[in-house]
Order: structure tokens, then C-alpha cells, then sequence
């Protein structure tokens, strides 16, 4: 089985990406217990303007390899900048937790605008600090123009608040294609993204 070097450095980069995002979280945890809290945040009561609920829009460029598992045990793929725009909305429940819902469109450096994939999903995130957000996500993609290429993305990423609505997040999906008879083909990608959220101050 043979995968080309820049799909390798790829792979890796994204399972070092969610594990350096989980890491933190524990860490924080096991801190906390340590000094004998319950939490990594102080009791006092966020302000409203630190709400994560609302809708935003967003743009992202990124890199992503696709893997095509031949008969044979071979393997073949390709790589490809990406440029996307994006959209959604989150709650936040509570000091920790945030919930939302997103839709985006992404493009291939060498491809056409109409011949991008477009996800929809939903993330659930903890906040390791009042404008650090850790979230994994699942969703669905399809093909804009090849509707029988699709499948289920999982994902996880870090989104982190700048001020004035404004926020950037370091991304790593990854995409199960079904229905590409006879082959198993899996897509590998990193993005990062700067988010615009409405209403916040």
C-alpha cells in the first residue's frame, strides 16, 4: 500500500491536530482537581456580551488529500488547496457547553466554482476558557454536481474569539465517500477559517 508523501504529512497533521486539541481539556482538568475546583472557570458569572449564541458567516482556505483504495490493497490519491465560505448558528447552555448548527461550501484550487462539496452538520463543543472553544462535529457532504458522491464528516477543531464578533479556528475533517463503486475513497482535511458573528460585542 503506497500513499503519497504529502497525504502522509496530511494524516498525521490532523490526528496530531485533534490530539493537541483534546490534550488541553484534560490537562485543564486535572489541574483543576489538583488545586481542588471543580472547573477551570472562577464562579463569578459570565457576562452577556461573552455569549456564544448567535448566527455567523465565515470564509476558510485549507489543504485536503484524497485516498482512493484500490483492488489489490493499492492506494491512490491526489491533494488540493481549498477555498470556502461558511454559515451557522450556536447556543451556548450554561458556562461550558456550545451547540450549533452549519452549513458551508468548499472549492478546489483547480476546480471550478460549481464543482465543489457543500456539508451540512452540527457541532458540540466545551469552552476551555470563556473565548476558547474545543468542538468535535458530524455532518453530511455531497458533491454539488455529482449528487451520487457523498458521505458522512466527522470531525474537531479550536475556535478561538478575537473581539468585535470577530474569530479565527484551526479545522480537521474527515470524509467517508460512499458510492463510488468499486472503490473506498476517504478525504483528509485541514482548515482554518475567520469567523464574523452577528450581535456580538
Amino acid at each position: 500500500m503506497q500513499i503519497s508523501t504529502e497525504a502522509k504529512i496530511l494524516i498525521g497533521f490532523g490526528a496530531g491536530l485533534i490530539m493537541g486539541l483534546v490534550s488541553p481539556a484534560l490537562i485543564g482538568k486535572a489541574r483543576a482537581a489538583d488545586m481542588g475546583g471543580g472547573s477551570v472557570f472562577s464562579d463569578a458569572p459570565l457576562a452577556p456580551a461573552k455569549s456564544w449564541t448567535g448566527f455567523y458567516v465565515g470564509a476558510n482556505v485549507g489543504y485536503g488529500a484524497a485516498l482512493a483504495d484500490l483492488p489489490g490493497n493499492a492506494v491512490i490519491g491526489g491533494t488540493d488547496w481549498t477555498f470556502g465560505i461558511s454559515g451557522g448558528a450556536d447556543s451556548q447552555i450554561g458556562k461550558h457547553w456550545v451547540i450549533g448548527a452549519f452549513a458551508d461550501y468548499d472549492v478546489l484550487k483547480s476546480g471550478d466554482f460549481d464543482s465543489g462539496v457543500w456539508t451540512i452538520g452540527a457541532r458540540a463543543g466545551y469552552l476551555l476558557s470563556p473565548n476558547t472553544l474545543l468542538y468535535g462535529l458530524g455532518g453530511y457532504s455531497q458533491a454539488l454536481k455529482e449528487s451520487d458522491v457523498n458521505g458522512m464528516a466527522l470531525g474537531a477543531g479550536l475556535e478561538q474569539r478575537l473581539g468585535g464578533g470577530w474569530s479565527t479556528k484551526l479545522e480537521y475533517r474527515h470524509l467517508f465517500v460512499s458510492d463510488v463503486a468499486p472503490v473506498d475513497v476517504d478525504v483528509h482535511h485541514v482548515r482554518f477559517g475567520l469567523n464574523y458573528k452577528f450581535g456580538s460585542n
